[in-house]
C-alpha cells in the first residue's frame, strides 16, 4: 500500500476494489436471466471476433433478449450492429430469431452488393468503359450500381 500524506488523505478512497473480467463470467451460475445474457455474449464476441454477428447470436435464436442487455453487450465490445439495433424499435425484449434473419438478409445483401461493385470496376479497368457501359454490359442501371455501393457504406459485419 502506498503512504499517502495526511493533507490528501480526504481525496481517496481506502475502500477494497474487486476486479473481474466480464468476458470469463459466461459460465458463472447467475440467477437473473439478463445478467447470464449478457455475460453470456460478452464472452461470446470477444473470442469469437474473426466470426460475424449472425454466427455468434445463433445459439441465442431461441431467446428473447431485453433490448438494454443487447445495448450494453454492444457497447461493451464495439459491435455498433449490436448496438444500431438495439436502438431501433421499440419492443423491450428482442426476439433473437428476428434478430439473426434481419442479419443473416443484410450479409446477403452486402455480398451481392460487393459482387456487383467489383465486377463492375474490373469491367471499367479491363475495357476502359465508363460506368455506363460497364452496367450496360452485365445488364444493370447505373441506380442499381449506386444502391450497390451505397449498401457497402451502410452494411457492417462484426469483424
Amino acid at each position: 500500500m502506498m503512504d499517502i500524506p495526511e493533507e490528501l488523505k480526504e481525496y481517496f478512497d481506502d475502500s477494497s476494489l474487486l476486479l473481474v473480467s466480464a468476458k470469463d463470467l459466461k459460465d458463472y451460475d447467475f440467477k437473473d436471466r439478463d445478467n447470464k445474457q449478457l455475460f453470456s455474449l460478452i464472452h461470446d464476441f470477444f473470442y469469437n471476433k474473426e466470426k460475424d454477428v449472425t454466427e455468434i447470436l445463433r445459439p441465442y435464436m431461441g431467446e428473447n433478449i431485453r433490448r438494454i442487455t443487447l445495448l450494453t453487450v454492444g457497447v461493451i465490445v464495439g459491435a455498433e450492429q449490436l448496438i444500431e439495433y438495439a436502438l431501433e424499435g421499440e419492443k423491450e425484449e428482442i426476439d433473437m430469431c428476428e434478430a439473426v434473419r434481419r442479419w443473416e438478409k443484410k450479409i446477403a445483401e452486402r455480398e451481392r452488393a460487393d459482387k456487383t461493385y467489383t465486377f463492375i470496376n474490373n469491367i471499367i479497368k479491363s475495357t476502359g468503359k465508363h460506368i455506363e457501359e460497364a452496367c450496360d454490359m452485365v445488364g444493370i442501371t447505373v441506380a442499381e450500381y449506386e444502391a450497390a455501393i451505397a449498401t457497402l457504406s451502410t452494411v457492417n459485419t462484426h469483424k
